[in-house]
């Protein structure tokens, strides 16, 4: 077998676990690949012994997979694993024989996550086939720098604000030789199980989780709010207005990855922003929050002097992505 042959499997075998942790069930997973349940089922073991740890509790047969706690540790840095070398991948295939520069989109760190880095480059992939480009992360707080140094040819930008702020014109709207493009209008969700009582409905009230364990990255009860943190601020405000002090969990890696994770294995729930379609999972839901006091907006910023086929063509990309949550 070639060294090529050898990465292409070990890359295989860890999206094998990723499906096996979404679905729980060896043959639901071998139906999807396709292949068979017990090719699954070495895959997993193969991972497992490469890592010296046990990523998943076998049940009796007709019990549904458990992810072991040392599974659900590792399985963000899978995922990282898994898309980024997809990503690259991608990039080197879109890249070879072409000598032109990428049209490059920013991408907001902590806000986007890996998983759906890769999911839009695969989205655009099959959009606009032909067209050359790459997603970079930046630093969320750095958007007007970004802008003003034009590292970017174009950034995708999130606004969170106070409800009686929503008329006002964002900072990074009013800087010169930019076109500011209003993607959508995200209100408050609360992310939770596809199975929880609450997830069919069209709203939630905060006050009916008041038993539930809520996924921040810090605690802010203990440590403060952090200065600009609207989105801790407001659930907290949400929380008091419900008469209740939320029990928190707290994640300070790996977030985006990990508390889809705990959300699936352990029911626990979390604010967001994110629309449905950037969630990783059909096994949660993102519902929106009743009486929001903040909301949040997704913006495209494009150069004015950019105006050739391809800028054309990620701007409509994004509306018709957004659009469609």
């Amino acid at each position: 077998t070639s060294r090529r042959q050898r990465q292409m499997c070990i890359r295989d075998s860890l999206k094998t676990v990723l499906l096996v942790a979404t679905h729980l069930n060896f043959s639901k997973v071998a139906e999807e690949i396709p292949c068979a349940p017990s090719s699954v089922s070495r895959q997993v073991k193969c991972v497992e012994e490469a890592l010296g740890i046990t990523l998943f509790d076998r049940p009796a047969r007709g019990e549904r997979l458990k992810l072991t706690g040392p599974g659900t540790s590792v399985l963000p840095y899978i995922a990282q694993v898994v898309g980024q070398y997809e990503s690259l991948e991608f990039h080197i295939s879109r890249l070879k024989g072409q000598d032109e520069k990428p049209y490059t989109i920013g991408l907001p760190l902590g806000r986007i996550s890996i998983k759906t880095e890769c999911l839009l480059m695969e989205k655009f992939y099959l959009y606009a086939p032909g067209h050359n480009i790459q997603f970079l992360f930046y630093q969320s707080s750095e958007v007007e720098a970004c802008l003003r140094s034009r590292e970017f040819d174009a950034l995708l930008v999130t606004r969170v604000f106070w409800q009686e702020d929503r008329n006002k014109t964002p900072a990074f709207c009013t800087i010169p030789g930019t076109r500011c493009t209003l993607l959508h209008n995200q209100p408050l969700c609360i992310v939770m199980r596809a199975d929880h009582p609450l997830a069919g409905q069209a709203e939630v009230d905060v006050g009916d989780l008041r038993e539930q364990s809520f996924i921040l990255y810090y605690d802010p009860i203990r440590e403060g709010i952090r200065t600009g943190d609207i989105q801790t601020d407001g659930f907290l405000r949400h929380c008091q207005r419900a008469g209740f002090v939320p029990k928190l969990e707290i994640i300070s890696k790996n977030i985006s990855e990990l508390r889809n994770v705990c959300v699936e294995n352990f029911n626990w729930v979390y604010p967001t922003f994110q629309p449905n379609w950037m969630l990783p999972s059909s096994q949660i839901r993102a519902v929106p929050l009743k009486d929001p006091l903040y909301g949040s907006e997704y913006y495209l910023i494009t150069a004015e002097d950019h105006t050739d086929d391809t800028a054309e063509m990620v701007r409509r990309f994004f509306q018709q992505t957004f659009s469609a949550d």
